[in-house]
């Protein structure tokens, strides 16, 4: 009988990680964290160093513009990949809309994970497509 590890399980039921191999989310697992943040709490600073980015798994987080709500984010939506990918800073912040459980990883285990996981690059692209599209 194979046991499959609950982190796994909870990886797939995200849009970024459902196509991905059994292969490819033990390898995210291994290269991030779970965060669990209450409502309210910051998950991106405006203006701080990105040195993390992450994925919603559970939850809703508004993204803010100088204290104005210009997007919201729920499970499978992407935050904090630009500035870990340009190592630029932060251009808004997260902030927790409900309680919101995350899977987070450091800049270089970020790299890692797309350079290994070409299925969770292509949904990242495709992320960013979208919030571009949507900011016009």
């Amino acid at each position: 009988m194979t046991v499959v590890d609950p982190a796994v399980t909870r990886l797939r039921r995200v849009t970024p990680f459902r196509a991905c191999t059994d292969f490819e989310l033990q390898f995210i697992v291994r290269r991030s964290s779970e965060h669990r943040a209450a409502p309210g709490a910051l998950l991106a600073r405006k203006g701080a160093t990105g040195r993390e980015a992450g994925v919603i798994i559970e939850g809703s987080a508004m993204v803010l513009q100088d204290g104005r709500t210009v997007a919201r984010l729920g499970p499978g939506d992407f935050f904090g990949e630009i500035a870990v990918l340009d190592h630029g800073t932060r251009i808004a912040d997260v902030q927790a809309e409900t309680d919101v459980v995350a899977v987070v990883c450091t800049d270089q285990e970020f790299r890692q994970i797309i350079d290994e996981c070409p299925t969770v690059a292509r949904e990242l692209m495709v992320g960013l497509a979208r919030r571009m599209r949507s900011s016009a």
